[in-house]
């Protein structure tokens, strides 16, 4: 065993098995690590439809998201009895759901979209109890695996990758995005003015499974989140596997947020530990905080300009110093559309000031900090959560979602002792 291994109740380092049986626990945890996998790729799935078979809607991306959802839970209405510490998620939900029929209210209109983003932050949240030890990392290896596979194809091959899933198609089809020229990559793919490059590929910025470089990053990220919890429990060969793909990715992507997070995280291995109990909770209002004082811009029009790091932090710092009253509270939903590159402004405008507020405190809290991994994710999320809203919404998105929140929630579930510095004992 590395480190202390989880509390008893938890029933995972006894040797007998718990009321629900091994056998049951194992395929109930297949089926998350199912679930999960298939929120991150199923947008490839369905672009190799509308490329090869027929045309998509932007319905059936609807259809197949909200099918993963309902599969997610029913498995843990199915399974709520071997689920604990449901009080801040059920809260979560609770006040989500209010505030969802609040600015339905105020605005007469019906949006599920705007409800589906925090649903999704409590499914996989609560899915991550029901996943077992020996799946967690297992998730995480497969789908850096097939999508670093990906990755190189589309370095070293382009047009056979674009042919196959025609992402430019899938997009414009499924979300009104036209495609940049003749071009059938994703336009966002083919962005690179007043963008940082590595050198490393002479090319666009890669996408692989995910089909749009921004996500990708994202999950880049979420993977980095786990090797710095769980380090020193990795074998060695998952951690030069995951390196290699969080590495080759960030410089395939030339993602910028990325770029400036993974060193955080690294020296955050060592200082999250340090750091006193729930002192994350500076973090989203000190990144808010510089990014007004340090990038406001009273020429600014509301309009990005250019598509660069300090462009976009200042349409952040615009929408929140130019926020009306009224969007406090809800009552400019409207405006939602207009917001898509400033995620803070996007969770206003869609949940309130008092969603925003929620989302806040269960980013910060909702992983117990009585651990190393604990301190480690609690800091690590919080600060990719509010750093990533500063330029857009993608951290909502199923496909980064889920990866990062069934983490958070294995780690809720199963609290490490105070000592701990790993999960429980490999097989």
């Amino acid at each position: 065993m590395t480190g202390a291994s989880l509390a008893a109740p938890t029933g995972l380092s006894g040797t007998h098995a718990n009321s629900d049986g091994s056998a049951g626990r194992a395929f109930r945890s297949r089926l998350v690590q199912l679930i999960v996998m298939a929120g991150v790729l199923y947008n490839a799935a369905l672009a190799v439809v509308n490329g090869h078979v027929t045309a998509l809607s932007g319905m059936h991306v609807v259809a197949a998201e909200g099918l993963i959802a309902m599969a997610g839970l029913g498995l843990i209405v199915l399974n709520y009895r071997s689920l604990r510490n449901l009080r801040a998620a059920a809260l979560f939900l609770f006040a989500s759901l209010m505030l969802f029929l609040w600015v339905s209210f105020v605005n007469e209109t019906i949006d599920p979209k705007f409800f589906r983003d925090f649903l999704l932050i409590v499914i996989f949240f609560l899915l991550g109890g029901l996943i077992e030890r020996e799946h967690i990392v297992s998730t995480f290896r497969w789908l850096a695996v097939v999508t670093f596979g990906f990755l190189i194809l589309e370095a070293f091959f382009t047009d056979m990758y674009a042919d196959f899933f025609l992402p430019a198609s899938y997009y414009e089809n499924t979300r009104g995005i036209e495609p940049l020229g003749d071009d059938e990559l994703f336009r966002n793919s083919l962005s690179f003015e007043g963008r940082i490059t590595f050198g490393l590929f002479d090319m666009h910025r890669l996408s692989s499974l995910f089909l749009e470089p921004l996500s990708l990053a994202n999950f880049a990220l979420v993977t980095a989140l786990l090797m710095v919890t769980f380090w020193k429990d990795l074998r060695w060969y998952d951690r030069i596997l995951l390196a290699l793909f969080i590495v080759m990715t960030i410089f395939g992507t030339n993602s910028r947020t990325a770029a400036s997070l993974l060193p955080l995280f690294a020296l955050g291995y060592f200082l999250f530990p340090l750091a006193p109990r729930f002192s994350n909770l500076a973090y989203m209002p000190l990144i808010l905080a510089i990014s007004i004082l340090a990038f406001h811009d009273p020429s600014h029009t509301g309009i990005l300009q250019e598509d660069n790091l300090k462009e976009r932090i200042a349409h952040n710092a615009w929408f929140m110093t130019e926020m009306e009253f009224p969007a406090l509270y809800g009552a400019q939903l409207d405006r939602w559309t207009t917001a898509l590159d400033s995620g803070y402004a996007y969770v206003i405008f869609t949940q309130t000031i008092f969603g925003f507020l929620a989302l806040w405190l269960f980013v910060s809290l909702a992983v117990p900090q009585n651990s190393k991994p604990g301190k480690r994710l609690a800091h690590g999320m919080t600060i990719f959560m509010f750093s990533g809203l500063v330029a857009g919404a993608a951290v909502f998105t199923i496909k980064v979602a889920a990866p990062l929140w069934l983490l958070a929630g294995w780690l809720s579930q199963h609290r490490l002792g105070e000592e701990a510095d790993a999960p429980p004992e490999r097989n």
